[in-house]
């Protein structure tokens, strides 16, 4: 079951709602026709599901394209960049968790199991409560499509695409890992940057080598990383403290820039990755809020423009708040559609009790991101 709206000449943003709760939604990243998303819900007592979603080239309506059944509460989905048809999904089926790579089948509407990725099983506890959660992330590796990573509170754990182990690397003294994310440039493709507790690390996945540790980087947990895939050293970090900090490995002492603009725990925080367009963010909150950002000055410059006319034309700013969400705002993705000329500027936002919004960067902000 799900709820849709189309958008009203009042609203500027195209909604989606499911029955259900759900912490993860994901751009089909292997469609680049359509702007093609995908929601996972989180119902322990009865049979979950993914909700394949379309949205307008204009943005004005969503459509539903596809409900694939899931046997289990999905807390993590990651969608293949390499086949649009492949998922990998982290779920819970108490005590264990498990990760398995699926086949959404276009003609049946239905997933089919082509891998798992071993067992996690285990119990943790974070402050006051007690999660039977231990898988923290699903990766694909971005430049090779032979092998994906698990990362549980301990370890990065290595797999084939067929579910045969290659390794795990235990992260030592870090321990209750919160999030990860993997390289996404070839320089430093063999690089996993995890965060455990309110610190940051870097790892070499094929030397089993520390590349960096930045301790205390937030003043509590950190919950979510990115890397501008224009400059492979750089990093945006975001978490409990309500901010969002930039980073530049090498030097990692002091933090480039730090943003404040969410009232509570800032749940996740994306670069745009089309090409030359990491100047503008996106944050996710549980103060019910995503947050649109410009930093410019730690982005790819066009050379069309001169520093001092870029700098003055896009400031580093908080853009805009988008407020249509009425409960925590747990995941944020950017469209992989590449089809029209302002399908980079699209992005999707999923609060906790099921309701999926989209929204566009103001066509101003874009335009002067592009320097046009």
């Amino acid at each position: 079951k799900s709820r849709m709206w189309e958008v009203s000449s009042e609203r500027s943003s195209a909604l989606y709602g499911l029955s259900y709760k759900a912490r993860c939604i994901e751009a089909q990243r292997g469609e680049h026709q359509y702007n093609r998303f995908l929601v996972g819900t989180l119902n322990l007592l009865e049979q979950n599901q993914i909700h394949q979603i379309e949205v307008s080239p204009d943005v004005k309506n969503v459509t539903r394209v596809a409900v694939y059944e899931h046997p289990n509460e999905i807390w993590n989905l990651s969608s293949s960049p390499y086949n649009k048809n492949h998922i990998i999904t982290s779920y819970n089926t108490v005590p264990d968790h498990k990760a398995s790579l699926w086949n959404m089948n276009e003609n049946t509407h239905e997933l089919e199991e082509l891998a798992q990725f071993g067992y996690h099983d285990g119990i943790i506890k974070q402050f006051v409560f007690t999660l039977f959660f231990l898988i923290v992330r699903v990766l694909w590796n971005p430049i090779d499509q032979s092998n994906v990573a698990t990362i549980d509170t301990h370890n990065i754990r290595l797999w084939d695409i067929g579910g045969q182990a290659v390794s795990c690397i235990n992260v030592g003294e870090l321990n209750q890992l919160t999030t990860a994310c993997w390289n996404n440039n070839p320089y430093l493709k063999d690089q996993i940057l995890v965060a455990s507790g309110d610190s940051l690390s870097g790892h070499d996945i094929r030397q089993k080598e520390i590349t960096f540790t930045i301790k205390r980087a937030h003043e509590q947990f950190v919950r979510d990383i990115d890397i501008n895939i224009n400059n492979p050293y750089y990093l945006v970090s975001c978490g409990d403290d309500c901010k969002i900090k930039f980073w530049d490995q090498r030097n990692p002492e002091t933090p480039l820039k730090v943003f404040t603009g969410h009232s509570h725990w800032v749940w996740q925080v994306k670069y745009n990755n089309y090409h030359r367009r990491d100047a503008l963010l996106i944050s996710s909150s549980t103060d019910g809020t995503v947050n649109l950002w410009n930093v410019s000055s730690l982005s790819y410059k066009n050379p069309k423009l001169s520093l001092d006319t870029y700098n003055t034309r896009t400031p580093d700013k908080l853009v805009k708040t988008y407020d249509d969400h009425e409960d925590s705002v747990y995941s944020i993705t950017w469209s992989s559609c590449a089809a029209g000329p302002l399908d980079w500027t699209t992005f999707a936002s999923l609060s906790y009790d099921g309701m999926v919004v989209i929204n566009r960067v103001p066509e101003d902000v874009a335009s002067a991101v592009l320097g046009s």
